[in-house]
């Protein structure tokens, strides 16, 4: 849902899709996470190639922040933004969780032979 000149967005139909609360904001980011999963599986890329991943969310929230700022005021496309971005943050500290935990438990092995 995204209001130009061309197609704007009423009030209340923007109003509909704004969250209340916390735990409606994060429900919505769980749910990008999942989608992001069922479109790519689980991702444990390297902490450089996450930080471009966030670093190409993060310009496209600062695209849409211009657009509401200058042209359309109801787009949903800054939270659409806002939300990929923060799954993608989530998934970035999952993946170093994973690596992390995958390093130790190999010093472990390592140290359990000596």
């Amino acid at each position: 849902m995204s209001g130009t000149e061309d197609n704007p967005v009423h009030p209340k139909t923007y109003l509909a899709a704004v969250a209340s609360s916390t735990y409606e904001v994060i429900g919505e980011v769980f749910a990008e996470c999942e989608r992001q999963d069922r479109k790519w599986g689980e991702q444990n890329h390297s902490p450089s190639r996450w930080f471009t991943i966030l670093g190409e969310e993060f310009g496209e929230v600062a695209k849409e922040t211009v657009g509401i700022t200058f042209a359309h005021p109801w787009s949903t496309n800054y939270r659409t933004e806002l939300t990929h971005t923060a799954a993608v943050a989530i998934r970035m500290i999952e993946a170093y969780d994973r690596r992390l935990k995958k390093d130790l438990n190999r010093r472990l092995k390592k140290d359990l032979k000596r």
